[in-house]
């Protein structure tokens, strides 16, 4: 069995490829509007995968149409 590896995504990474600002990431994240997975021996980095950006990206653009 193959283990497909996870690209995980800073908090800036995902500002950047959003074009938003790192702080309104972080809110994103605390309304839970973004997934996001903790990482590190004490858990406070936050790293968002590919796929929790995809979903969120995915749903977004699902509700951008409707709105027409």
């Amino acid at each position: 069995m193959t283990e497909q590896a996870t690209t995980l995504l800073t908090v800036r990474q995902v500002a950047q490829r959003l074009a938003l600002d790192p702080k309104t990431v972080y809110e994103m994240i605390w309304s839970n509007e973004i997934e996001s997975t903790r990482v590190g021996p004490t858990g406070r980095a936050i790293r968002v995968s590919e796929a929790q950006l995809a979903h969120y990206i995915e749903r977004n653009a699902r509700g951008a149409l409707a709105r027409r």
